[in-house]
């Protein structure tokens, strides 16, 4: 249960009411001084003495690019700095500048094959995955054709590359082979659930990049 800053009255007239009905004792577990929801029931929260609660939100997750992860990483920290509400409004424009920097460092090639890499343990040995081939996988099979040896346990680094396979192992990879939609879709996935909780929409932003790229292409 959130509550809008309560008044410490009224809230403990709400604990009172829900353990006479309910049985249920209530606790205060977190302060927020900004709170902002995603969808599923996720959220990130700023501390009332600074610093930020992450639930649920895909930039956290391991296997999250390098560029996308300081991506994230780089919003949450400027949104750790408001400290009201109205302060949104700045750091809405500042999310948009950084998308429109992030797509032209793609579009350029500007990020190296590190930071556009996944990287997923092989969790049994290549020739046990039968009925379907992760991408991982993939990689990995690529790397044995090239004489690597690779085996259960190991970790597979891959990148997303224009072509049937559609990845390939960072070992053999250049950097002018990168899918560029991908990377726009995981820059998407990752971010878009900072940025909707902040009304910025991401058909607007990618297409006004979009469109400047064009002009100045």
């Amino acid at each position: 249960l959130f509550l809008w800053d309560p008044e410490p009255e009224k809230l403990e007239k709400l604990r009172q009411w829900v353990l006479e009905r309910y049985g249920l004792e209530l606790e205060v577990d977190k302060e927020f001084r900004f709170v902002a929801f995603s969808l599923k029931k996720n959220y990130f929260g700023v501390y009332q003495q600074g610093g930020i609660d992450i639930k649920g939100l895909v930039g956290k997750k391991k296997n999250t690019p390098k560029f996308a992860k300081e991506a994230f990483n780089e919003i949450l920290q400027k949104i750790s700095g408001v400290e009201k509400p109205e302060e949104i409004v700045k750091v809405r424009e500042w999310i948009k500048d950084l998308v429109h920097e992030i797509y032209t460092k793609l579009k350029n090639y500007e990020y190296t094959l590190d930071q556009l890499s996944f990287t997923v343990m092989l969790s049994k040995d290549v020739k046990e995955y039968v009925k379907n081939t992760p991408q991982h996988v993939k990689a990995a099979m690529m790397l044995i054709r090239e004489g690597v040896q690779v085996s259960q346990g190991d970790n597979i680094t891959f990148v997303k590359v224009r072509g049937k396979e559609g990845v390939k192992p960072i070992q053999l990879a250049k950097i002018s082979e990168i899918d560029l939609d991908k990377y726009i879709e995981i820059l998407r996935t990752t971010l878009e659930q900072v940025m909707l909780p902040l009304s910025i929409d991401w058909d607007e932003i990618s297409g006004s990049v979009m469109k400047l790229h064009k002009f100045i292409s």
